[in-house]
């Protein structure tokens, strides 16, 4: 009989041990890691926590609120904004949970490229069958100044690239405005009527349009 002998091979990967530099730079002693691990845990229970009374006081509002929220959505709306999160769409519109149809991104961008925000129009014109869709954009919007500002924005390049293109094809009427934040706000508007645009050419809303009169 022959045996045969297993062959150990090195692995090419490095120990961090072997590269104190790069655990230096990635990595964070044992004592801070353990300090930020409990500020986390603190901070999920809170979430926890403000969940279970949230859930406590609608219970007691409405004892069949949740029964309510349960059943198929009918919202009238479809409502696309920036990932900004500082107002809630129903209180900007008195609306109650249920009636609004959200869909969010970095900068409220709508472009036939994007699966989500196309998935999302489909569902709401298809299925849902709204009767209106919003586009809103905010003023010191993050994204935009991203792009007016040509930043080094690593993988959020591709996304912002389409406020820059709009920045580009409006330059001239841009380049007239007085100051910075002139400038800023009026690519905020540019950007959403860009998106209104870019809207209208999707083929579920126009057909959809044309045969209901509905979205607007």
């Amino acid at each position: 009989k022959t045996e045969k002998k297993e062959k150990k091979v090195k692995s090419t990967i490095p120990e961090l041990s072997d590269c104190p530099k790069l655990k230096s730079k990635y990595f964070i002693d044992d004592n801070k890691k353990e300090f930020i691990h409990k500020k986390i845990d603190n901070e999920w229970q809170e979430i926890l926590d403000k969940n279970k009374k949230w859930s406590k006081n609608c219970l007691n509002k409405d004892s069949n609120y949740f029964l309510g929220l349960s059943n198929t959505q009918t919202p009238k709306i479809l409502w696309i904004g920036c990932s900004d999160n500082r107002v809630p769409v129903t209180e900007q519109i008195g609306a109650s949970n249920g009636e609004v149809f959200v869909h969010r991104n970095i900068s409220n961008i709508i472009i036939a490229t994007d699966i989500n925000s196309q998935s999302v129009i489909h569902y709401a014109i298809e299925y849902l069958q709204v009767k209106h869709i919003v586009i809103t954009g905010h003023y010191n919007c993050r994204g935009i100044k991203l792009a007016l500002e040509c930043e080094q924005a690593d993988i959020l390049n591709p996304w912002i690239r389409t406020i820059r293109d709009i920045y580009f094809k409006y330059k001239t009427k841009l380049d007239e405005c007085l100051n910075f934040q002139e400038k800023y706000n009026m690519l905020v508007e540019l950007n959403v009527y860009e998106s209104c645009i870019s809207l209208m050419k999707n083929m579920n809303f126009m057909k959809h349009y044309y045969k209901f009169g509905y979205p607007i």
